[in-house]
């Protein structure tokens, strides 16, 4: 598509490609004109699939609303439940993560040999489930001999839950119209309900259905090496200009405090004068997301961060720079990699003539100087626009198998793309705004456990067939077993992600967490 402008000099014309506006979603168009919710006369709750987003769950304050379902009544009555609905990506206002919605239905009465005829009962109990989070798969159990017949005939059987991101279910034919049931865990911990309803052949037949209690574990309480702390800027003067950054987790207001119980609240330190910088310990609160224990609650996490004196501007460096993504491939191509501050001017390799080392049949440290231009910055650094020279260690991979050192199975999500921002906190692009699996299966010099501790930086991924798995510098999750579905919309859960570099060295480990769609992490606000 192209546009043609006609105008008469000397008319002068400031123009940009248009942009697509956002609209906002609100409960009127993610429901649609034709949302329909039905509640049984056993107070199921059956909901239509919205126009825009999907329901993460729903809950109820009428009276007789408990373990999402509907007590029996013995007249008509009104029911309202409140929605859950994750925005999806395209909104202007898609970074509030969820909309409340509300919708109403009328519950039937429920008055056996009145309203309906007692054909079909539970017979039993069925097996209550608590399994493991990230794909972990129950115990397969049947309907069968689990309803007792009275005049009428199974024919199917249909399936509801109160929260559709914490498990999933799937079936196989036992026998007849009588099914197996298996339930895998999601990302996420936490309890829900399952049931199962049999549809009978009868119309007049009252309703009834098998329960299950679903426990989804193993996430355990949060520590604050789940989430490190690092970076931030505290100014000679006392005033903290630019907060740390966290990789995971949604942060709270009024939470800097010079003590591990959170007390006092502080908004700056002492001024320095003392001409050298001062170490400031300071703790900062994060709120505990759902995929821990005592979720939602508070917990106090340290870091110090280093406050220049008044009068001393710090010189820049190649540590300022944050250099990354850097690295030499089999063939010994240099790939010179970027850097968050200042600017790469050139690099040399050290020892050979050229710009590229020969092959080589073992891996190999290589040195290339890597020479940096600061930024024009006077007010900033002692040394602006200034040259910077570091002679940077590379290892340079065998042009033979390198993968066999890499026998710890781990599976990996697709790449996903990443940015860095002017204070150095990293963007993986897209993660939690689809649909998606964990589903390719590699191999790794590292542990699964070793990756999940921020561990494996440097290691080696290799594919399952034992090849060098080039990364291309993108990012990855990483889960312990294949074929996790990873609801990236509505899902919320800690991922750890790593960022594979062409030869499948991984040149950084950190971790995520995902809430309605939203990668949270960044700068603590």
């Amino acid at each position: 598509m192209s546009t043609k402008i006609n105008a008469r000099s000397p008319i002068y014309l400031n123009y940009a490609e248009p942009t697509v506006p956002q609209p906002t979603l609100n409960c009127d168009t993610a429901l649609g004109a034709s949302f329909c919710m039905e509640i049984s006369e056993r107070g199921i709750v059956t909901l239509d699939t919205p126009d825009y987003g999907f329901i993460e769950s729903y809950t109820s304050s009428d009276a007789g609303f408990s373990n999402g379902k509907y007590a029996d009544v013995t007249s008509p009555t009104t029911r309202t439940v409140s929605l859950t609905i994750a925005i999806p990506l395209g909104f202007s206002n898609s970074s509030d993560n969820f909309l409340t919605c509300s919708a109403t239905a009328t519950q039937p009465a429920f008055v056996s040999g009145t309203t309906c005829t007692s054909r079909i009962a539970p017979n039993g109990s069925m097996t209550n489930v608590s399994i493991a989070k990230d794909g972990a798969s129950s115990t397969s159990q049947s309907t069968a001999s689990k309803f007792t017949l009275n005049g009428d005939t199974i024919t199917d059987f249909t399936f509801s839950q109160d929260n559709e991101s914490l498990f999933s279910v799937s079936t196989t034919v036992d026998s007849g119209t009588d099914l197996n049931i298996i339930i895998t865990s999601n990302t996420i911990c936490g309890t829900g309900y399952l049931r199962v309803t049999p549809v009978v052949s009868n119309s007049t037949s009252c309703q009834t259905f098998q329960q299950i209690t679903v426990n989804v574990t193993g996430c355990g309480a949060f520590a604050c090496t789940d989430a490190p702390l690092s970076g931030g800027t505290i100014d000679p003067d006392g005033t903290i200009s630019v907060k740390p950054t966290s990789a995971a987790f949604i942060t709270t207001s009024n939470n800097i405090s010079t003590d591990a119980s959170g007390s006092p609240i502080v908004t700056s330190v002492a001024a320095n004068s003392s001409g050298s910088p001062i170490d400031r310990i300071l703790y900062y609160k994060l709120t505990i997301p759902p995929n821990f224990t005592s979720a939602g609650g508070d917990k106090w996490c340290v870091h110090t961060i280093s406050q220049l004196s008044s009068g001393t501007l710090p010189a820049f460096t190649y540590a300022t720079a944050q250099h990354a993504g850097f690295g030499i491939d089999q063939d010994g191509n240099i790939i010179v990699g970027d850097v968050v501050y200042g600017t790469i001017k050139s690099y040399v390799p050290v020892g050979v003539n050229g710009m590229q080392f020969p092959a080589v049949d073992a891996d190999t440290t290589r040195q290339v100087d890597i020479v940096i231009t600061s930024p024009n910055e006077s007010a900033t650094y002692s040394n602006p626009n200034t040259d910077i020279t570091e002679r940077v260690s590379m290892a340079q991979p065998s042009r033979f198998s390198i993968c066999s050192s890499s026998t710890n199975t781990i599976y990996l999500s697709q790449p996903f793309s990443t940015s860095i921002s002017a204070t150095g906190a990293r963007t993986i692009l897209g993660l939690c705004g689809q649909n998606y699996s964990i589903s390719t299966e590699a191999r790794s010099s590292v542990t699964y456990s070793q990756i999940a501790a921020l561990q494996g930086a440097g290691a080696r991924v290799c594919t399952a067939s034992s090849n060098p798995f080039d990364g291309q510098y993108k990012a990855y999750l990483v889960a312990t077993s294949g074929n996790i579905g990873i609801v990236g919309q509505s899902g919320q859960g800690t991922f750890p992600v790593i960022i594979i570099d062409r030869d499948g060295r991984i040149s950084e480990v950190t971790t995520y967490y995902c809430l309605g769609g939203t990668a949270y992490g960044g700068i603590i606000q």
